[in-house]
């Protein structure tokens, strides 16, 4: 059991790594905070090793704040015992925190609160840094502090949508149509305040066939809209979002055309959402889109699809 409580980088699961790998033993790597911000970014990281995976993890979780977002992250196949309900919930850090980790671990045998869980009949040794190095300053004084009047300060103007690649096609929303299901925002995924919500219009046309990413597709994930005139936009585009993972991707995953669930039609009313982060630098920066659709042959209608953009 190795217990660390500095602000520095740990360097603890690479020791993971390296004891599972050359001495064949599991090991569990994790941190828990719910505190924000004091010695460290508020969150949970949690890494299991098992004797025969020689070193990789064979299940890894994060739910931890990045300044003014929380992100959640889960590989490999859970563990007996998680709370993957939790998972699904709206709010980021609602979904993996102190009480819930601790609660995983007893499941796999660990207890670090309980101090029935050491063994101190064997050696215990603590590790200590008694003289800190003292702070070296790169440059003097003078060639940092400059006379004059302060600058001016930065006016923080609210950002209005859509993202580059949809202006001139969307319009206010209209509540009776596929918009009413992204309204009240409950499809938000990191439970930011403020999300835009659009009609898709091309010119005069408000029907579209639907092309959605096949599922699992490990490229960038787009939604692709064609009306009547054979003519094309992109209601989504993972790659144009500067927080996304595929910021800047050439390759789309997959696509396949969408059918009515009801009636098997493929001429939809398109409504878009997107959830724009407090700390959003351009409309391009958003953290979670939805799609909704309203059949035109019958009267079916959904929110249809999301994706996680940040």
């Amino acid at each position: 059991m190795l217990w660390n409580n500095s602000f520095l980088c740990d360097g603890y699961d690479s020791l993971a790594y390296n004891l599972t790998r050359l001495h064949g033993v599991d090991t569990l790597h994790f941190s828990s905070s719910d505190t924000d911000d004091r010695t460290s970014l508020a969150g949970t990281t949690f890494a299991w090793r098992p004797a025969s995976g020689g070193g990789e993890p064979a299940r890894t979780l994060y739910c931890a704040s990045q300044g003014k977002r929380w992100h959640f992250q889960a590989t490999g196949t859970p563990l007996p015992g998680e709370p993957l309900a939790a998972y699904e919930k709206r709010g980021i850090r609602e979904r993996l925190n102190e009480r819930s980790m601790m609660a995983l671990l007893a499941t796999l045998g660990a207890e670090p609160w309980r101090e029935a869980f050491y063994d101190f009949s064997v050696p215990a040794f603590r590790i200590d840094r008694l003289d800190v190095p003292p702070a070296t300053i790169a440059r003097p004084p003078s060639e940092v502090l400059q006379s004059g009047p302060p600058p001016s300060p930065v006016v923080d103007t609210p950002l209005e949508g859509p993202p580059s690649y949809l202006r001139g096609r969307v319009a206010e929303p209209d509540w009776n149509g596929p918009a009413k299901h992204l309204r009240d925002g409950s499809w938000c995924g990191h439970g930011e305040p403020v999300f835009w919500i659009y009609d898709v219009r091309d010119g005069t046309n408000s029907t579209f066939s639907v092309e959605l990413p096949v599922a699992g597709a490990p490229d960038a994930p787009v939604v692709r809209l064609a009306n009547t005139s054979a003519c094309e936009l992109i209601a989504y585009d993972s790659r144009k979002h500067h927080a996304s993972m595929f910021s800047g991707a050439t390759d789309i995953a997959p696509l396949e055309l969408f059918r009515c669930p009801s009636c098997a039609a493929t001429g939809f009313r398109v409504a878009v959402g997107f959830e724009v982060p407090v700390d959003a630098d351009s409309e391009d920066d958003t953290t979670w889109f939805a799609l909704a659709l309203a059949c035109g042959a019958c009267d079916w209608s959904a929110a249809a699809w999301t994706d996680e953009t940040a």
